[in-house]
């Protein structure tokens, strides 16, 4: 799957730069070594139609899901949810032949701390991302993957 998907990478999925087979084999090695030691589980906030907009993934930069989840198998607070819940709201209403409609910078402010308070909730062991190659800390700041991975910031 890691390979597939720094090959056949489409201009919406471009986190992973283009690499050849001795490139993608040592930043594996990194992800094996800095990440699944260290993290029971990989989640990634992420807006989708009538969504949790909390998604299973298989590693960290994944552009696949494995899988929504949903809030129940979560031990999250009534409030964090009625948040999530509110945010996805907003996201569900937006036409996607009318982008301009939605505040996107709001929308993305919103994320930013249901993000850091998901990671607060889901406590050390559990990976959380967002958006892709950014790891949220447990005070709710962000810290790029890419240079654990050896990877090139984007441009």
């Amino acid at each position: 799957m890691f390979w597939f998907e720094i090959c056949d990478r489409g201009k919406y999925h471009s986190w992973f730069p283009s690499m050849n087979l001795t490139e993608a084999q040592r930043v594996w090695l990194a992800m094996q070594e800095q990440f699944f030691a260290k993290y029971e589980r990989f989640v990634r906030e992420w807006p989708e139609w009538y969504s949790s907009g909390i998604w299973s993934a298989p590693y960290p930069g994944s552009r696949a899901s494995g899988g929504m989840i949903a809030y129940s198998h979560l031990d999250l607070s009534a409030d964090l949810v009625a948040r999530f819940k509110e945010w996805q709201t907003e996201y569900n209403g937006h036409k996607p032949w009318a982008p301009k409609e939605l505040d996107w910078h709001s929308h993305a402010r919103t994320a930013d701390g249901l993000a850091g308070d998901l990671k607060a909730a889901l406590g050390p062991r559990i990976y959380v991302e967002h958006p892709e190659l950014l790891e949220v800390m447990a005070d709710g700041s962000t810290v790029s993957c890419r240079e654990r991975l050896g990877l090139p910031e984007p441009e």
